[in-house]
């Protein structure tokens, strides 16, 4: 906005120039005279628009873009914890800042995986537990995030880290009735970790059909495997549509907004 209000002041300029008469190569005698095209010229310019009005314009443009910003910023922050939606455990989160003090990025599985189906919810999530936290990091930092895990066992004893270089020799598996028939994900660990995790469950209907299966979990949480039953825990959701907290890609979004507000507000202050 500001470049173009000056490039509209000079054309007028050269307009209000031209018509006045004035011109380079004129003696300045003849320039300065009264009734010469100075006179005519500095009218002309006298009529001009206030350069400090197209600041003001520009100023106005750009602090009602940052307000919009700003919204936007409002509407992609993370949620907090509400209802049976919960935020990541303390330690997982003092072990990702930890991580992230070294440049490792760290992300969650229950950030990078989704179970699609509320009615498993439930029954999934507490069959994982903690493993719904567990650290998902590139696999050529995964010994040196180890290592902060180890220099740190009576803080961080209760996290996970996905073990990233296991996951190219992970066989392709079909998991058309099973728990992964439920779940998506795009990242290829979170895919691997979870087939480790839950792959060798099957999904029963109903309490009922649980009795006659060897290895399986039924919506009310109760499981059977190895001749025996047993029951999940309830949990707080991390990873159940509609119950999810902050994703990879909604940080990133938000993170975006509040740079694009923060260039804008600053942008307007200057432009003021």
């Amino acid at each position: 906005m500001l470049e173009r209000d000056r490039l509209e002041l000079a054309h007028l300029s050269d307009e209000a120039c031209a018509r006045s008469g004035l011109r380079r190569e004129a003696p300045p005698e003849e320039t300065l005279r009264l009734d010469g095209p100075l006179a005519d010229l500095i009218e002309g310019l006298l009529r001009l628009p206030e350069f400090d009005e197209a600041l003001d314009r520009a100023a106005e443009d750009t602090a009602l873009k940052a307000r919009a910003q700003e919204s936007e910023a409002e509407r992609t922050a993370p949620a907090p914890a509400s209802g049976h939606a919960a935020r990541l455990s303390s330690d997982t989160v003092a072990f990702r800042m930890e991580l992230a003090r070294r440049n490792i990025d760290a992300v969650p599985v229950c950030e990078l995986a989704e179970i699609v189906d509320p009615h498993w919810g439930p029954a999934l999530e507490g069959l994982l537990g903690r493993a719904r936290e567990a650290l998902v990091v590139a696999p050529d930092r995964l010994e040196e995030a180890l290592g902060v895990l180890q220099g740190n066992r009576d803080r961080f004893s209760r996290c996970i880290l996905v073990k990233t270089t296991d996951t190219a020799g992970q066989r392709a598996r079909r998991f058309d009735d099973g728990p992964l028939s439920v779940i998506e994900t795009d990242d290829p660990h979170a895919a691997a970790f979870l087939g480790v995790r839950l792959g060798g469950y099957d999904l029963a209907r109903d309490d009922a059909e649980l009795r006659r299966m060897s290895r399986a979990v039924a919506p009310s949480g109760r499981t059977t495997a190895g001749m025996a039953y047993s029951v999940t825990r309830s949990v707080d959701l991390l990873m159940t549509r509609g119950q999810r907290g902050p994703t990879a890609e909604s940080r990133r979004n938000h993170e975006i907004a509040v740079t694009e507000a923060k260039r804008l507000r600053g942008e307007a202050v200057v432009l003021r």
